[in-house]
């Protein structure tokens, strides 16, 4: 069973013991982090994790995080550029921008989707990395 489909199982309470008997434990949805963490190590062994907490070379397709942070930090530069402001203010108000830009996108939706937002810290990450 691939992660997909074992994430998939778990979040609508569809998990079954070896017995073919379904998990209390599972459909109560009281997950604990180790309990992923052991599916994912047992499923998907050759999944990097980070400090418990991060999986790394691993990406969703239903959101591109990385994507929509880069699509921001442009669109901040270009406003501040017509605007005649100094390209890069400061990382914060970049976050500032890209939030204010999630949340306009979500409340434009016609569709039943919803555009999450990134940490502050996973922003600071990319903004970093790509010298903004």
């Amino acid at each position: 069973m691939n992660l997909r489909a074992v994430q998939r199982h778990i979040i609508t309470g569809n998990a079954v013991h070896a017995t073919g008997q379904s998990s209390p434990q599972l459909q109560s949805h009281n997950h604990t982090d180790a309990a992923f963490l052991g599916l994912i190590r047992h499923f998907c062994p050759d999944v990097v994790i980070e400090n418990d907490k991060h999986l790394m070379h691993v990406s969703c397709t239903l959101w591109d995080k990385r994507g929509e942070v880069l699509s921001a930090m442009q669109a901040y530069v270009v406003e501040a550029q017509l605007s005649g402001l100094a390209a890069a203010k400061s990382v914060y108000k970049a976050y500032e921008f890209y939030c204010h830009q999630q949340r306009v996108k979500n409340q434009n939706q016609t569709q039943n989707t919803h555009h999450l937002i990134v940490s502050k810290k996973y922003f600071e990450k990319i903004c970093s990395e790509n010298g903004f």
